[in-house]
């Protein structure tokens, strides 16, 4: 997953996933390529996660 970390744990037999600035943002200016996004949200997505703690909030800027 390009740009992505993430660390997966488990808790109380969940599986927790915490991840950085996943929700982007996702512009060209940012040398942001969607496809790639796209694919990482995938591979994400196919970690079944319970819980999905992001590094930052989705407030804009």
């Amino acid at each position: 997953m390009p740009g992505t970390v993430l660390f997966v744990a488990e808790s109380d037999g969940l599986k927790v996933l915490f991840s950085q600035d996943i929700h982007g943002p996702i512009h060209p200016e940012l040398l942001s390529v969607s496809e790639d996004y796209l694919e990482s949200l995938q591979e994400i997505r196919s970690l079944n996660a319970d819980i999905l703690c992001e590094g930052h909030s989705i407030l804009p800027m």
